[in-house]
């Protein structure tokens, strides 16, 4: 610090040279109150790559979060059938505005099915996959109702799949599935099969 204050009274005499004439103590004083404002700036500068820091370090945290949440999502999440995921309002046409998109994210909340009748529509289905074909389970539940029954089979690797016509009604809306799951040796359940 001393060596600092020294360059630095320094390079003040310099710069007066002839201009003006200080007295000692007023020349001390212009020094401290350079170097404090150097010493000021110094700090804001360290305070400000220690903030930058912190927030790549959190800006990585997330990331990894998300990227770990997505990935146990992933491994969780049942095969499911998409009678259970679609709404019944959909699907929808192209969004030209944004009234079209909120009316239809309306139509989707309200022509959805609840979670009991998630479940009701699920154990319907995995039972048309368990029975024989043309057998139809139904349920009712509230302002929903549905029904099931798998159509036809076929060879498929090392297993078979079924084909299922499903039909669920919310509050007098109806929707039509055409589903197909398959069950092969050395997996368990049933997978569905995504129609594009």
């Amino acid at each position: 610090m001393k060596k600092w204050l020294v360059i630095l009274y320094c390079s003040v005499l310099i710069d007066l040279g002839n201009k003006r004439q200080l007295n000692v103590q007023e020349l001390i004083k212009h020094v401290e109150n350079f170097s404090l404002q150097k010493l000021e700036m110094a700090e804001h500068t360290i305070k400000e790559e220690f903030d930058v820091k912190n927030l790549m370090a959190v800006g990585k945290f997330l990331t990894l979060m998300a990227t770990l949440g997505s990935l146990v999502a992933c491994g969780a999440t049942p095969y499911q059938t998409s009678s259970i995921q679609g709404a019944v309002s959909g699907p929808y046409a192209n969004v030209n505005s944004s009234v079209s998109l909120a009316y239809n994210f309306i139509q989707d909340r309200h022509y959805s099915l609840n979670p009991q009748q998630k479940q009701k529509q699920t154990m319907a289905v995995y039972s048309a996959l368990e029975s024989e074909y043309g057998v139809l389970h139904q349920w009712y539940e509230a302002n929903a109702m549905g029904g099931v029954k798998a159509v036809h089979g076929y060879p498929q690797g090392s297993g078979f799949c079924k084909v299922l016509y499903s039909t669920v009604v919310v509050d007098n809306k109806q929707r039509n599935f055409d589903e197909t799951a398959c069950k092969e040796a050395g997996h368990d359940g049933w997978r569905f099969i995504i129609n594009r």
